[in-house]
């Protein structure tokens, strides 16, 4: 297993099961992985396309939201997050190699005063 480090990753998704494979894969193919990735989706169909191992591998949570807002359910990943950085990625968005090993560096003897948001 890959390092993790303590950022979770949020994303708000509608019909969104395609473009979540490509970033899920993306975030995968890093060398350092998120603690967690909190999606809320406003379909149960969301992670059809991703394999249960890596769901598994990357600790990924889903919501399913009743409304169709990213604003709204940007806020529930938030709420259901557990790490001390915050870290907001649209559905359609790939990350690039090396792209967490930028943010440990980021976060590196930082102190926490509360929850931050890095968008």
């Amino acid at each position: 297993m890959k390092k993790k480090i303590n950022v979770s990753v949020v994303c708000a998704t509608h019909k969104g099961a395609s473009k979540l494979k490509n970033l899920i894969l993306s975030i995968y193919n890093n060398k350092i992985w998120p603690k967690e990735i909190v999606i809320c989706g406003t379909s149960n169909s969301d992670l059809k396309y991703i394999k249960p191992r890596i769901i598994s591998m990357l600790s990924i949570k889903f919501f399913k939201s009743s409304q169709k807002s990213q604003i709204y359910q940007r806020s529930i990943a938030i709420n259901k997050s557990k790490s001390d950085y915050i870290l907001q990625i649209d559905d359609d968005v790939t990350v690039q190699p090396n792209f967490f090993l930028k943010i440990k560096k980021y976060t590196k003897n930082k102190k926490i005063i509360d929850k931050k948001i890095i968008s």
